[in-house]
């Protein structure tokens, strides 16, 4: 997923809410805002802005740096882990489906064991005789 700002969209977005919203908003990781930020330079809120803000005190917001080579960019913030997961998630659902659509319809596995464990076997004879049917629903027998 990709979300495209100019500049002066970033600039306000960034003094509108903590970067740390902003990312899981964008779902980006913050340190790929705050590298935007820089590179396009950008100011940030210092550490404790938000606090400041949140209490009501005075806080000062300095303006953004006229930079005419800047003002025209389309700022992308596309998160290749994002990506990456995605298209990893179609590929495997498509060789899920390809292995299903291998398979025989009927089951593989048989209904009974033809030589059991002895161990298997007592336990089969013991949930048999109990009386008990949970043992159907536990898939012992």
């Amino acid at each position: 997923m990709s979300h495209q700002y100019n500049r002066s969209q970033l600039y306000h977005l960034v003094w509108s809410k903590p970067v740390s919203q902003l990312g899981k908003e964008l779902n980006v990781s913050e340190s790929l805002i705050r590298n935007n930020c820089q590179k396009y330079e950008i100011p940030l809120p210092k550490s404790g802005y938000w606090s400041k803000v949140k209490f009501g005190k005075k806080v000062k917001i300095p303006i953004l740096p006229p930079r005419v080579d800047l003002d025209n960019v389309t700022i992308n913030f596309q998160n290749p882990l994002v990506d990456q997961k995605a298209s990893e998630s179609m590929r495997l659902t498509r060789k899920v489906k390809e292995i299903e659509s291998q398979l025989p319809l009927e089951s593989i596995a048989q209904n009974r064991l033809t030589n059991p464990d002895i161990l298997v076997a007592e336990a089969s004879n013991y949930f048999k005789n109990s009386g008990s049917r949970s043992y159907l629903s536990n898939g012992l027998c």
